[in-house]
């Protein structure tokens, strides 16, 4: 573990965070030095929130902070980087995959006609519960106590 904070689980993510960068950047350094072209897409399938009287972060389905994610792409071909700050639904990341790849789908949306920021954000995301299997309604869900 390469972070020794106050919290064994909070050590352990946060080093998972730092090994995950750090893979990345190895990644994309060898394609570099092979003159390689490449594509690299990074997302989560879920974050953390505080739980345990605030003591520890864990996958909560109650809060927010749970369901907002980094979704990656590192491309060789953009010189151009670009934050996009956005919410989008999950549910879209086919369509929005399709497009980046240049796979055509037999469905016509819009996700897949645009670039990421060129689309607007979404209004009314809807998150699933995976343990009962529930939608919810995202803006509806709390926010996190103590947000990091």
């Amino acid at each position: 573990m390469q972070f020794d904070l106050n919290n064994k689980n909070i050590s352990c993510y946060v080093s998972s965070i730092k090994e995950t960068d750090d893979l990345i950047a190895q990644t994309i350094n060898i394609l570099k030095k092979y003159d390689q072209d490449y594509s690299v897409v990074y997302f989560a399938d879920h974050e953390l929130a505080h739980a345990d009287q605030h003591n520890d972060l864990r996958h909560n389905s109650e809060y927010q902070d749970s369901y907002r994610v980094p979704f990656i792409f590192f491309d060789s071909d953009k010189s151009l980087q670009q934050k996009i700050n956005k919410q989008v639904s999950g549910f879209q990341l086919v369509y929005l995959l399709s497009n980046w790849m240049g796979v055509k789908l037999d469905v016509n949306h819009n996700y897949m006609e645009n670039e990421l920021s060129q689309i607007s954000e979404q209004q009314n995301i809807e998150v699933k519960d995976w343990d009962n299997n529930t939608l919810y309604q995202f803006d509806k869900l709390k926010k996190d106590p103590n947000p990091y």
